[in-house]
């Protein structure tokens, strides 16, 4: 299907769900006066052009939205993380088209109104990590990891969305702990962690998969801001490694 067609298809989507709004579920209509004005848009051409807008802006929107919902149904519930215990191939959920020798931590994050996460990496030891926040239209806003800061020592970023009373902060100052911030800009976001893992070493050597797994990848934490506050600003860890699908979890009251 080439892209006129792509954008073809939008636009008739569009028009029918438009079309579809103007009745009631009982197939009565809807008062002209609740839907506004006509459209004074009759230009083929900038139909066209409005179709076309409409797919390259709302796709990468639909595609966090999807990958979002299936993340929460197949590897950790939203605000949490999953940290699939093997290097990515092809028949495991590590993520798609991973690298053979990277372990990776991924979870959706819900930053709407004032909600506020605390996402930790701790002191890696040369070992190479990296994450990427990335907003609702696929941009990455930060990456923090091996390129870009000193883990020698452990960091804990403040991640809050664009309603937050930190989102035009660089660093923030909350009961005494000093927090690096990191701001999106949309309300919806995912972070994608990695570890690097020598497959080819033996369990119990440095930058194994099993250390890299265990001394490294499951101490990068994702915590509430009062879940950290409230151990003495420290990380907590998380109450399980893998989830089970959602269908299988219990449902919270």
């Amino acid at each position: 299907m080439n892209r006129f067609k792509i954008i073809l298809l939008v636009f008739s989507l569009i028009t029918t769900n438009t079309a579809l709004a103007l009745y009631k579920p009982d197939g009565s209509s809807i008062s002209q006066s609740l839907l506004g004005p006509p459209s004074a848009l009759t230009n083929p051409v900038e139909i066209r052009k409005l179709a076309e807008n409409a797919y390259v802006w709302g796709l990468p929107l639909e595609f966090t939205y999807r990958f979002n919902r299936y993340n929460e149904l197949v590897s950790a519930p939203t605000n949490e993380l999953a940290y699939v215990p093997n290097v990515a191939m092809w028949n495991n959920a590590s993520t798609n088209a991973g690298s053979a020798s990277t372990l990776y931590i991924n979870g959706g994050l819900d930053l709407s109104g004032n909600n506020a996460l605390v996402y930790t990496i701790p002191k890696m030891d040369g070992i190479f990590t990296i994450s990427q926040i990335i907003d609702a239209f696929t941009n990455v806003v930060s990456d923090p990891g091996t390129r870009t800061i000193d883990t020698s020592i452990q960091h804990s970023f403040l991640v809050v969305g664009p309603d937050s009373e930190y989102a035009k902060k660089t660093r923030a100052t909350i009961n005494g702990y000093d927090f690096e911030v990191i701001s999106v800009d949309t309300n919806h976001a995912e972070v994608l962690g990695r570890v690097l893992a020598q497959t080819l070493l033996p369990p119990e050597s440095k930058g194994s998969v099993n250390d890299a797994l265990n001394t490294y990848a499951h101490n990068i934490t994702l915590n509430t801001l009062s879940e950290f506050q409230a151990n003495g600003n420290r990380p907590v860890p998380p109450t399980a490694y893998l989830y089970p699908p959602a269908m299988m979890r219990p449902r919270k009251l």
